[in-house]
C-alpha cells in the first residue's frame, strides 16, 4: 500500500492518473469516436447521472452488508465500512483484469492483511460466487417464461450462447456447491 505524506505527492498520482486515463482513451478510441463521445457528453443529464451513482452507492452498501453479515456467522466481526471497502476492491479489480478475475483474490488478501482466515474469506466468496449465479439462472428463467418469443426469434448464435450461459453457470453453481461440501468428489474430478 502507498503511503503519501505530501500534497506534492497526491497532485503528481492525480496527474498520473489523468495521463493515464487520457493514454487509454487516446489509444482505444479514433478521432471520430472521440467527437461522439464528447458530443454525448455534453447531452448528459445530470439527474440520470445522479441515479446511477445512487445506485452504485446502494450496491457498494448492501454487497459491505453482506460481507459484515456472512463473516459474522464465521465469528469474524467487521466494520460495515469494511465490508464496503472489500466490495469496491472486488468492484474495482474486476473491472481492471482480463476475464473479470482479479476481484475475489485481492478481496481475500485485503481480508487477510484484516487478520481473516484465508479459509473463512474462500468460503464467503465462494458462497458469493453461488449466491450471484443463483441469481443469474433465475433472471434467465424469468425471461424464458416471460419474453421465450424473443429468445427464440433471434439468430440460432444467440440461442446457443443463452444455452451455453444457462449450461455453464450451473455446472459453476454444482461445482462450488462440491467444493464447499463434499471436497473428495473434486479432488477425484
Amino acid at each position: 500500500m502507498i503511503i503519501i505524506k505530501s500534497k506534492k505527492n497526491y497532485f503528481i498520482l492525480f496527474l498520473v492518473l489523468i495521463l493515464i486515463i487520457l493514454a487509454t482513451f487516446y489509444s482505444i478510441y479514433d478521432e471520430g469516436a472521440l467527437g461522439t463521445i464528447s458530443k454525448s457528453v455534453k447531452n448528459i443529464s445530470f439527474y440520470y447521472v445522479l441515479i446511477g451513482l445512487s445506485i452504485i452507492a446502494l450496491y457498494f452498501i448492501l454487497q459491505g452488508i453482506y460481507m459484515k453479515k456472512m463473516l459474522k456467522i464465521f465469528n469474524q466481526k467487521i466494520p460495515l465500512s469494511k465490508g464496503i471497502v472489500y466490495s469496491m476492491v472486488e468492484f474495482y479489480f474486476s473491472g481492471i483484469t482480463p476475464s473479470s478475475t482479479g476481484g475475489q483474490p485481492v478481496q481475500m488478501y485485503y481480508m487477510s492483511k484484516d487478520k481473516i482466515p484465508v479459509k473463512t474469506s474462500y468460503i464467503v466468496l465462494i458462497l458469493n460466487t453461488i449466491y450471484f449465479k443463483i441469481v443469474l439462472l433465475s433472471l434467465s428463467i424469468i425471461i424464458f417464461i416471460f419474453r421465450s418469443n424473443y429468445v427464440f426469434s433471434n439468430d440460432f448464435i444467440y440461442l446457443f450462447f443463452v444455452f451455453l450461459g444457462f449450461l455453464t453457470d450451473s455446472i459453476i453453481i454444482i461445482f462450488g456447491l462440491l467444493l464447499l461440501f463434499n471436497k473428495k468428489i473434486v479432488k477425484k474430478i
